[in-house]
């Protein structure tokens, strides 16, 4: 498998809103966030805890400020067939509260890709002459075999 570092930071924020899971999951997602980062070499842990007079200080704030706004946007629905079926059953008011968190989801995923986007240019500023995908062969030569990780839905 290929792996971007749109995938790296993804699996930075599953590392942290995973970390109280089931602990497979929660070995899993940290172990893999591991791998990739020395996959990389982009260690986004080096982030924290920079302050005002460090000259990467901008890009870290922005980069937790990114972080911040892809975990509120996490709605925590897993599937809202249930919540749509009630909502249009509840005559022109549901239907109106319907469409209005329908806006809103659209909003939250246009906020969530700019974000994504934000994120992956202050790892591009910072880490410019990493590599820009690593591999399976990759990770496991950093002690990770992702041909068989679970699945976090099987853990709901």
């Amino acid at each position: 498998m290929n792996y971007t570092r749109v995938d790296l930071i993804k699996s930075y924020l599953d590392a942290q809103r995973y970390s109280n899971a089931d602990k497979v999951l929660a070995d899993d997602t940290q172990a893999f966030t591991v791998a990739l980062q020395r996959g990389f070499n982009i260690y986004l842990t080096d982030l924290k805890d920079i302050d005002a007079t460090n000259p990467q200080w901008p890009l870290a704030f922005v980069f937790h400020q990114g972080i911040k706004v892809i975990q509120t946007q996490d709605d925590g629905v897993l599937e809202a067939g249930l919540l749509y079926l009630k909502l249009e059953q509840g005559g022109e008011a549901g239907k109106q509260i319907l469409n209005q968190y329908v806006l809103v989801g659209e909003a939250r995923q246009q906020v969530m890709t700019h974000a994504m986007k934000l994120l992956t240019d202050v790892v591009d500023a910072v880490w410019p002459d990493s590599p820009l995908s690593v591999t399976s062969d990759n990770l496991l030569q950093n002690g990770f075999d992702d041909s068989n990780r679970p699945d976090p839905m099987d853990f709901w």
